[in-house]
């Protein structure tokens, strides 16, 4: 990952192709881009890169409706970098970079900093002050320059667009199997283990407590298939899991908890950081009558997880 303010303007460019966007999700439309921009790339011999934003637009443009977000930039680089881009560049989107003109953005951006020999970018492409760039003006930018411009139209499903916001709303209405039918991935979360409240101990299934992102929506409620990485260790390998995201009722709990119990580790996760993939939701939250009766659940799910696993 590279900041954008970090590349000299006029230095030696890069001449990529960049598939541009804010990439929150990473999901199977922007997966569309960023095969694309890879598929241009190789074909004119150079690197396919990937443009995005931090923070997020409406974090400047509109903080009183900043929606949670899918993937944090640490989540999000790594989905991008896993679906093959060379590079991710990243701009700092602030009051600044908000007020250039579209034709700023062509020129200063992708022109002088990154040296484009193509772009990419989906249908409903908008840049530069009020978001007054649209794709007609970017395709003549690119044409009078010789530059390859692509304009991915939207990936469907169920008759809808796939999209960001559409994510978000499946996510708050606990509708997990779309979540991850729509990304294309499983979706995951990151965060610090720190100290809870040892009731998992107590219950003979000591898990890990994860201090989660404020600014990422966190999954439904419920109990999940899940494969957890150490950030870190040596090697980062991924980890069979069951993680957990509730408020606990059993215990009268009102403030929500992520849990995960990676199996067969042997070692102390304090203060690790973890990156989480939820998998598969295995069931909802229930309020059992006492610790028995949630013991007796828990020796269940993690019977489950074994045989999913193969463990």
């Amino acid at each position: 990952m590279v900041w954008l303010d970090e590349v000299e303007p006029g230095g030696p460019p890069w001449g990529g192709v960049a598939a541009l966007g804010n990439f929150d999700g990473v999901h199977v439309g922007h997966q569309a881009l960023l095969a694309r921009a890879q598929a241009l790339a190789e074909a004119l011999g150079v690197e396919a890169l990937a443009l995005t934003f931090e923070p997020h637009p409406a974090a400047v443009l509109r903080p009183q409706s900043l929606p949670g977000l899918l993937t944090p930039l640490e989540e999000k680089v790594r989905w991008l970098e896993s679906y093959g881009v060379s590079r991710v560049v990243v701009a700092r989107f602030d009051r600044a970079f908000a007020s250039l003109e579209p034709e700023g953005f062509l020129e200063q951006v992708l022109a002088e900093r990154l040296g484009v020999r193509g772009v990419v970018v989906g249908d409903d492409f908008t840049f530069g002050h009020q978001a007054r760039g649209r794709v007609p003006l970017l395709r003549s930018w690119s044409q009078a320059r010789g530059i390859g411009a692509e304009v991915i139209p939207a990936v469907g499903r169920q008759g809808e667009r796939v999209s960001s916001s559409r994510i978000r709303q499946a996510l708050l209405a606990g509708a997990f199997d779309e979540v991850v039918a729509m990304l294309g991935h499983p979706y995951g979360v990151v965060g610090r283990v720190v100290t809870g409240h040892g009731r998992g101990r107590t219950l003979g299934y000591p898990t890990a407590n994860l201090e989660l992102d404020p600014q990422q929506l966190p999954p439904p409620e419920g109990v999940y298939l899940a494969e957890a990485v150490v950030l870190g260790a040596e090697p980062e390998r991924p980890w069979p899991a069951l993680a957990v995201y509730s408020r606990r009722p059993t215990f009268g709990s009102g403030e929500p908890a992520f849990e995960v119990f990676l199996l067969d580790f042997r070692g102390d996760l304090y203060s690790q950081r973890l990156r989480v993939l939820l998998i598969q939701r295995l069931r909802g939250i229930i309020r059992f009558p006492g610790p028995a009766e949630l013991r007796a659940q828990i020796e269940e799910d993690f019977q489950q997880a074994r045989r999913y696993f193969g463990l």
